[in-house]
């Protein structure tokens, strides 16, 4: 598990050192409550409206993790380009970069 709670169609972190661990959820109407052995790891606001969007909080991320978050289109091709050639064209093909996201 990469630290998301699926919540279909939306999905929300949890603190990345509870990954494939057990949580109980409580929905509320605006709110979303995760909690482990009964104590509340999470809170994010309820997500509505549009499928597919997430709720990420930058502190559930691992600290190495989080300076991925400034990233984008070309700090991705910047870094692709110093990997390989063929790195480079993957992630210059349209809508690729939209495929990264930062949690």
């Amino acid at each position: 598990m990469d630290g998301m709670l699926y919540s279909v169609p939306y999905e929300y972190t949890v603190p990345y050192e509870y990954i494939k661990k057990k949580v109980d959820v409580k929905v509320i109407d605006t709110t979303i409550e995760i909690f482990y052995n009964h104590n509340c790891i999470a809170s994010h606001r309820r997500l509505k409206g549009r499928s597919g969007q997430y709720s990420t909080i930058t502190e559930h991320m691992p600290e190495d993790h989080q300076k991925y978050l400034e990233w984008n289109g070309d700090c991705f091709r910047k870094w692709a380009e110093r990997i390989g050639i063929n790195t480079y064209i993957a992630i210059k093909q349209p809508n690729s970069v939209s495929f990264f996201r930062t949690y």
